[in-house]
């Protein structure tokens, strides 16, 4: 009898362990998950707002682009943020695919081959780009692995 009450408490406090185990491992998993998103996302915008600041020109601003001129190094240029998937028929609505690039373009690539800026962008139920005045608002929503992210800023081209 001892013994089957000392296997019942074993087996009772090895699944408890064993629980509280797994339930740290999803924590720390989704944690590193939110880690990646946030660090790409940050950087990815950071380095938006810092081309864009240097525009010269806004040329077109619709809700998941924007199009401006700026000097990012060997003159004037002409570049645009889009969002982008291979599944869509190009960068404009509808959004049907699950996920989405922000890519950066230049004047001369082609459509879709741009650099990528952002993975995972969820397809936008807002405008990612957006402006009130001289003010452009970045607005972002990334997804991996079911952790979601979400970042806005606000920039104002200085050379405007």
């Amino acid at each position: 009898m001892e013994l089957i009450i000392s296997l019942g408490i074993f087996v009772i406090l090895s699944g408890s362990i064993i629980f509280v185990y797994m339930t740290c491992f999803r924590t720390w998993d989704a944690s590193q998950n939110r880690i990646i998103i946030k660090s790409e996302m940050t950087q990815a915008v950071d380095n938006i707002v810092r081309n864009l600041r240097k525009a010269t020109s806004i040329d077109a601003l619709t809700d998941y682009s924007v199009s401006f001129t700026a000097d990012l190094g060997g003159g004037p240029a002409q570049y645009k943020y889009y969002l982008y998937n291979p599944t869509d028929a190009g960068p404009y609505p509808p959004y049907n695919a699950t996920s989405y690039y922000l890519l950066r373009a230049s004047a001369t690539d082609t459509l879709g081959q741009s650099p990528i800026a952002i993975t995972y962008v969820k397809p936008p139920g807002t405008a990612v780009f957006s402006q009130s005045g001289n003010l452009i608002t970045i607005d972002l929503t990334s997804v991996y692995y079911g952790e979601t992210v979400h970042m806005r800023t606000k920039v104002r081209p200085r050379n405007l």
